[in-house]
C-alpha cells in the first residue's frame, strides 16, 4: 500500500521534534553548572573514634559505629570570634582538641598554598591567630598540640599555642636563594614534596630541609594586569641538565632550642625526596641519584651522628619515590614497595636491612599502600588485580598469609582508613557507574552508604542521552595487545561513517583506560559524541599497572614507541567500516599534547587533526627531575633528545591542520615549548593555528576559561574533522 505524502512528512516532522527534545549536552552545562559531576564526601579526616567531614563550608563529626553525622564546628563561630577570613581548609590536632583553621588562601605552585590561619581550643572555646594572621605555608600543629611549625617568607617558625612566643628557626630564607622547610618548585612538581619539614611523634624535634637554590637559573614569565608595561614573574627552574638546589638536612631541638645539620654524606647531585622518622628519636632520609637509579635509605640519629644505610636498590632503568615507606614494631622493622621482581610488590625488612619476606607477590602491581595495623598485624593495600583496567583493596598478614579483598565488584575500589584501622571511607566506581561512598568496617563490612549517587546517575543518564563507554583492545605497533575504551555516537548506525577524536596522554606509568568513573573530560566527549564523533582512547606503552618492563620500556627513548603505538592503532580504526580514514584526529594536555603534535607529524595517512594543549616541544626545554628520571641528561643522551623533539618532524606537520593550545603563565610546560614550535612552522612556511591564554597556567583554568577554551576546540574540530 502507498503511503500518502502528506504522512511522511508529517512522520518525519514527528520523529525529528522527537529527537530534537532530547537531552543533548551543552558546553554551557559542562563547565559553568557543575552538573556533570558526581557527588563526592569531602574533606575526610580520620581520627581514632572518628572521622571528620566538610559540608556546606561546616565541619561533621562522623559516628564509626553508626555513621550518624553531627555538626562538629561552625566556622561562623570563629569568625564571631575574630577570624577574619572564611574558612578553606581544616585540620584536627591529633588528640582531637584543637581545630587548625585556614582561609585567605592563595597558591603558589601545584600543591602549596599560603593562608591566614587560627587555632580553635574545643576546651576554652578559644581562638588564637597564627603570626598574627599573616599568610603562612605549611601550618603543622606538633603531636601533642601545643605548638604549630609554619613557614613565613621561606624561614621556619613555631607558634607556642597556650601563650604567645613565636620562635623564628631559620634567619636565612629568601626569595630565589634560600628556602626553609618547604620545596623548591621541582621538588613540589616531580617529587609532590610540598611541606618539607616533620615533627618527630613527641615533639621535641623537627626535622627540615634547607633548599640553597643560588646557582639554579631563573626563569621569567611575563604578566598582563592592564598596566602600561608588563610585570614580570621570576622564580627558579632547573631544566635538564643544569644545576639543582644544593640540599642540607637541618634538626631543631624544641628543648634545647638549637639547631644542628645532620651528616648524610655526599650530597653532589643527589636528591633528598622523603624524610620520615622512624620513631622519636631516629629520623629516615632517602637518597637518590640524580639519574634516579640508585636510592639508599638511611637512618638519621637526631642527636648527630652518621647516618646509617638501611637498604639500597639500583636499577637498569629508574627507581620511582612513593609513600609506601613505613616503619613498624618501634622502628624497628619496616614496609617498602619495589618492582624489583618485574612487578611493585610489598616487602617486609628489619632496620639492619635483612629482608624478613616479599608480602605480596605475582604478576601483577600494588597501586597503593594503605598502612599497617599492628593489633591485628594486618597490612592493606591496592592491587590491580585481577587485571590492569582493576582495583581492589586487599587485607593480607605481616606473615604474607590470609589475604582478603575488601569488597567485590569488577571496576576501582579506592579506601582511607581510621587510625586504628578498624574502619575505612570506601570509594567504588566502574566506567559507567558513578562513585559510591560508604563507610565501612575494616573487614570490609558495610556500616553505612554516604553517597549513592543515585540522583546523580539519573541526571546523568538523561543528560547524556545513555551513551557510555566500552572496553576494546588492539595491538600496538611491535604486536603487544593495547587496552583501551571508546565511545560510539549517538544513534551509531554501522553502516555509516563516522569522523574519529583519539585522546591520547601516554606518559610513563600513567593509565587512561581504568575500569573507573572518568570524570576529567568524559562530559565533553559525551557532547561531542551526540555531535556525531566517534571517541576513543589507548594506553601505549609505557604507561602504568603492566609491570616494570612495559612502563620503562621508554626509557631513554620517550614519544617513540608510544608514538609509534598510536599511529599503528589509528591505521587499525581508520579500517573500520564505520570509521571515516579522511576524518581522523587526536587531542591530549601535557604530556598527551606532545604526543598529539607528533602523531599529526609522524601519522601521515592516518591523522589529519590535531589539538595540542600545553604541550612539550623539546624535553630539553622540561624540569631536570622528571625529564632525567626517563631520559637521563643530554650530554648523556643526546641522540635520545633529538629524536622526540616535534620540530625535528614539523615538515610532516604540512598540510595538516594542528590547533596549538598553551597558557601564557604556564610554570609547567613553558610558553616557550608552543612558541619555538610556533618559531619553527613560520620558518618553513607550514599553516597552523593557535590560542594563548593570558595569566593562565597549566591547568588553563578560571572563571569563563574552560568554556572558552572548548568553545574553541569543539569548533576547531567541527571545521576540520566533523566536517558539516
Amino acid at each position: 500500500m502507498r503511503t500518502p505524502l502528506i504522512c511522511l512528512s508529517l512522520l518525519t516532522c514527528l520523529l525529528a521534534t522527537a529527537q530534537d527534545k532530547r537531552p543533548i549536552l551543552t558546553l554551557e552545562d559542562i563547565f559553568t553548572t557543575g552538573k556533570t559531576y558526581p557527588r563526592g564526601v569531602y574533606g575526610i579526616r580520620h581520627m581514632d573514634k572518628y572521622y571528620t567531614t566538610l559540608d556546606g563550608g561546616k565541619i561533621y563529626k562522623g559516628d564509626y559505629q553508626t555513621g550518624e553525622q553531627s555538626l562538629l564546628f561552625d566556622p561562623a563561630t570563629a569568625r564571631e570570634a575574630g577570624m577574619a577570613h572564611k574558612m578553606d581548609d581544616y585540620a584536627l590536632s591529633p588528640d582531637g582538641k584543637k581545630l587548625l583553621l585556614m582561609g585567605n588562601t592563595q597558591s603558589l605552585y601545584r600543591y602549596s598554598k599560603k593562608s591566614s590561619c587560627y587555632v580553635w581550643d574545643f576546651a576554652t572555646g578559644s581562638l588564637t591567630a597564627v603570626f598574627d594572621g599573616l599568610q603562612v605555608y605549611h601550618p603543622s600543629l606538633s603531636p601533642n598540640g601545643s605548638h604549630l611549625a609554619f613557614v613565613y617568607e621561606n624561614n621556619l617558625y613555631v607558634q607556642e599555642l597556650q601563650g604567645t612566643e613565636v620562635r623564628q628557626i631559620t634567619f636565612d630564607g629568601a626569595m630565589n636563594q634560600i628556602i626553609n622547610g618547604m620545596s623548591d618548585w621541582v621538588y613540589e612538581e616531580e617529587f609532590a614534596l610540598v611541606r618539607a619539614y616533620e615533627w618527630c611523634p613527641t615533639g621535641q624535634y623537627l626535622a627540615y630541609l634547607r633548599f640553597d637554590e643560588r646557582q639554579v637559573k631563573e626563569y621569567e614569565i611575563p604578566t598582563y594586569t592592564g598596566a602600561t608595561y608588563p610585570g614580570k614573574y621570576s622564580y627558579k627552574y632547573p631544566k635538564t641538565g643544569e644545576d639543582n638546589s644544593v640540599l642540607s638536612l637541618w634538626m631543631y631541638d624544641m628543648e634545647a632550642k638549637a639547631t644542628r645539620e645532620m651528616d648524610l654524606g655526599n650530597l653532589y647531585d643527589t636528591y633528598v625526596p622523603r624524610i620520615k622518622w622512624m620513631n622519636a628519636h631516629t629520623l629516615s632520609a632517602i637518597k637518590l641519584n640524580r639519574l634516579q637509579n640508585h636510592m639508599q635509605l638511611l637512618a638519621v640519629p637526631a642527636t648527630g651522628g652518621v647516618a646509617r644505610v638501611m637498604y639500597e636498590e639500583k636499577s637498569d632503568t629508574y627507581l620511582d619515590i612513593n609513600d609506601d615507606l613505613t616503619f613498624i614494631e618501634g622502628g624497628r622493622q619496616f614496609i617498602l614497595s619495589s618492582d624489583r621482581s618485574g612487578y611493585n610488590h610489598l616487602y617486609h625488612y628489619s632496620a639492619e636491612g635483612k629482608l624478613i619476606r616479599a608480602l605480596t607477590e605475582g604478576r601483577y602491581d600494588v597501586t597503593a599502600f594503605y598502612g599497617y595495623d599492628p593489633l591485628r598485624k594486618l597490612l592493606y593495600y591496592q592491587a590491580a588485580e585481577p587485571g590492569p583496567l582493576e582495583r581492589r583493596v586487599y587485607s593480607i598478614g605481616l606473615n604474607a598469609k590470609g589475604k582478603k579483598a575488601l569488597a567485590e565488584g569488577y571496576g576501582t575500589h579506592e579506601a582511607s582508613f581510621s587510625g586504628d584501622f578498624s574502619y575505612c571511607i570506601h570509594t567504588y566506581s566502574s566506567i559507567n557507574t558513578p562513585p559510591v561512598v560508604s563507610l565501612r568496617e575494616g573487614n570490609g563490612q558495610v556500616v553505612r552508604v554516604l553517597e549513592d549517587n543515585a540522583a546523580f546517575a539519573g541526571q546523568w543518564e538523561e543528560l547524556s542521552a545513555g551513551l557510555g563507554f566500552e572496553f576494546v583492545s588492539m595491538p600496538g605497533a611491535d604486536g603487544t595487545q593495547l587496552n583501551g575504551w571508546q565511545m560510539k555516537p549517538a544513534d551509531f548506525d554501522p553502516n555509516k561513517e563516522y569522523p574519529l577524536l583519539m585522546f591520547v596522554y601516554g606518559g610513563p606509568g600513567s593509565q587512561m583506560v581504568l575500569d573507573q568513573w572518568y570524570v576529567s573530560n568524559r562530559a565533553w566527549f559525551t557532547y561531542l559524541a551526540q555531535r556525531g564523533y566517534y571517541i576513543a582512547c589507548f594506553d601505549n606503552r609505557g604507561t602504568g599497572a603492566r609491570g616494570a618492563s612495559f612502563k620503562k620500556c621508554t626509557y631513554k627513548h620517550l614519544g617513540q614507541m608510544e608514538v609509534e603505538d598510536q599511529i599503528a592503532v589509528g591505521y587499525q580504526m581508520a579500517e573500520l567500516p564505520y570509521i571515516d580514514d579522511k576524518r581522523i584526529g587526536i587531542f591530549g594536555w601535557s604530556y598527551g599534547g606532545f604526543m598529539s603534535a607528533h602523531c599529526l607529524a609522524r601519522g601521515e595517512g592516518v591523522f589529519q587533526v590535531a589539538v595540542s594543549v600545553a604541550p612539550v616541544t623539546d624535553w630539553a626545554y622540561y624540569d631536570n627531575i622528571y625529564t632525567e628520571r626517563y631520559m637521563q641528561r643530554p650530554i648523556d643522551n643526546p641522540d635520545g633528545y633529538d629524536n622526540t623533539r616535534v620540530m625535528k618532524f614539523s615538515d610532516g606537520l604540512r598540510d595538516r591542520d594542528l590547533l596549538l593550545v598553551h597558557g601564557s603563565f604556564d610554570d609547567n610546560v613553558h610558553p616557550q615549548n608552543a612558541y619555538e614550535l610556533m618559531q619553527d612552522l613560520v620558518t618553513k612556511n607550514i599553516a597552523f593555528d593557535s590560542e594563548i591564554y593570558i595569566n593562565k597556567n597549566h591547568g588553563i583554568y578560571g572563571g569563563y576559561t574552560r568554556l572558552h577554551l572548548f568553545g574553541k576546540i569543539s569548533r576547531y574540530l567541527d571545521e576540520h574533522l566533523r566536517g558539516y
